[in-house]
């Protein structure tokens, strides 16, 4: 077989079901080298940094029922998983997804407002506020169960990765005109729900910092422990 062809066994190449149950199947996965004259012999299971995962056909051929068993599919398809998010950093030369230009906007934003530098809490302030973004453009608001329940977390999550980079105040709104004004050209949907979200933002930021700040003093007046 081709050198470049990795045979892996089901629990390595097998997409879905997205749930319990449902449509599922073997996939045939794309890597690109982004080492292509390093060390011979390595693969995308000894050193997944050096293989970017680019894409995946998913032979969409079985439902799995509640029983654990598989059924073929009446209709059957090839589910081609390459978006352009994947692409770009190759495309652009990037060395991820953050140096790109749909997200290099958002990360000079944070690296201006910060005051310590940690590149993971960076990239999870900027991907969770765009996508919280995303979420707000269709109605949805913040709140503690289903689609809502996604909404807080995104934000607080990103709030708190905000407080460990040090930056004071609220921030996410600003953040957020950013990631507006780099994808409303393709989304103007966006653009249009501007005011909505971020006053959305800047409210359960708000609450966040209320819940943060009651918490932090029930811990100041919590028995201090003792050790001897």
């Amino acid at each position: 077989p081709d050198e470049r062809i990795l045979f892996l066994p089901k629990s390595e190449n097998w997409w879905g079901p997205a749930g319990a149950t449902g449509p599922c199947g073997p996939d045939s996965e794309m890597f690109y080298d982004i080492a292509p004259d390093g060390p011979p012999g390595e693969t995308p299971v000894s050193n997944p940094a050096r293989f970017w995962e680019v894409g995946n056909n998913v032979f969409m051929q079985y439902d799995k029922l509640a029983d654990g068993s598989y059924r073929p599919l009446a209709q059957r398809n090839i589910d081609l998983g390459m978006g352009l998010e994947r692409l770009l950093p190759i495309v652009q030369g990037a060395q991820s997804i953050y140096e790109t230009e749909l997200f290099a906007p958002i990360m000079e934003k944070i690296q201006a407002l910060a005051t310590r530098n940690d590149t993971f809490a960076m990239r999870v302030v900027a991907d969770h506020t765009r996508a919280a973004v995303g979420v707000l453009a269709t109605g949805i608001r913040p709140g503690n169960v289903d689609q809502g329940y996604v909404a807080r977390r995104l934000i607080r999550r990103a709030a708190r990765y905000g407080r460990e980079l040090g930056i004071e105040g609220p921030f996410l709104s600003g953040l957020a005109n950013v990631a507006i004004d780099t994808l409303a050209d393709a989304y103007p949907a966006l653009a249009l729900a501007r005011d909505s979200i971020c006053a959305a933002l800047d409210e359960e930021e708000a609450r966040f910092g209320r819940t943060l700040a009651r918490g932090e003093a029930e811990l100041q007046r919590a028995p201090k422990a003792r050790f001897f």
